[in-house]
């Protein structure tokens, strides 16, 4: 079976499963950014149309997004992240599953350091991964934010040498969803 589609088939079984439940949270338009420095050029984008849910339950996390949603400065740079780097067409979304490892009380307004442990898969590739970030719980919405590093060689992006040195070996990513309750 092709990957993309285990990877849609798992999101949409995480989903299923999520319902089952009453303390689901859904974020529609989560923030990620990503940002690549090096001495010769620095590359930034965002994406403002993340998908997310989260289960209170049991601590289960989703995450969805198009890759072709992320938006640069440069046009030109977002036409050759499209179709030269992360292949969009071939490799339409990015996907995180996983689980938030702390119990966290979220009866009770407060801030929590976090521990996000699943896959992530980019380009095709799923990575195991544990993502720290920030749980705020206000009432009924929860705020999550993440700063993390991807290396474009571990989802086999393959940079052309040309280019080598204006794309630096790590790449700094961020996240913030924001959270309602599901009625």
């Amino acid at each position: 079976m092709n990957r993309l589609i285990k990877t849609n088939l798992t999101l949409l079984l995480i989903i299923i499963s999520m319902t089952g439940y009453t303390q689901k949270y859904i974020c529609k338009n989560g923030e990620t950014s990503f940002f690549s420095e090096t001495p010769m050029e620095d590359i930034s984008a965002l994406n403002t149309k993340v998908v997310s849910l989260i289960n209170t339950e049991d601590g289960s996390l989703a995450v969805k997004m198009n890759i072709i949603d992320f938006e640069f400065p440069n046009k030109l740079m977002q036409e050759h992240f499209n179709e030269n780097y992360l292949e969009s067409e071939k490799y339409p979304k990015s996907v995180f599953s996983g689980k938030i490892l702390e119990k966290i009380d979220f009866s009770k307004d407060g801030k929590h350091k976090v521990t996000g442990q699943g896959n992530i898969v980019i380009h095709g590739q799923a990575q195991k991964v544990n993502l720290e970030g920030t749980l705020t719980v206000n009432g009924d919405q929860l705020i999550l934010e993440a700063a993390y590093l991807i290396k474009p060689e571990d989802y086999n992006i393959e940079i052309p040498s040309l280019v080598i040195t204006k794309i630096a070996k790590e790449i700094s990513v961020k996240s913030k969803f924001v959270y309602n309750k599901l009625s």
